[in-house]
């Protein structure tokens, strides 16, 4: 079975966060995709789609907790 390969807006539209986040994540290594085609877009699997579920759930948990200290 082939893997799903999603390209960074794809990812954005369907998470609801901005292109310019995902590059960022990338940049700093906190999501990396693991393929770029040969013009350098970067293609994300299911397995960075559950990791960035993850890392987005993080991220507003530690928004709201840090807005009632």
């Amino acid at each position: 079975m082939a893997a799903s390969n999603y390209k960074i807006g794809q990812i954005g539209s369907r998470l609801g966060i901005s292109v310019r986040t995902l590059r960022h994540d990338d940049g700093i290594g906190l999501l990396r995709p693991p393929y770029r085609t040969a013009i350098g877009q970067r293609l994300y699997t299911d397995r960075e789609i559950a990791r960035l579920q993850k890392i987005v759930a993080l991220r507003e948990v530690c928004h709201a907790g840090c807005s009632t200290l």
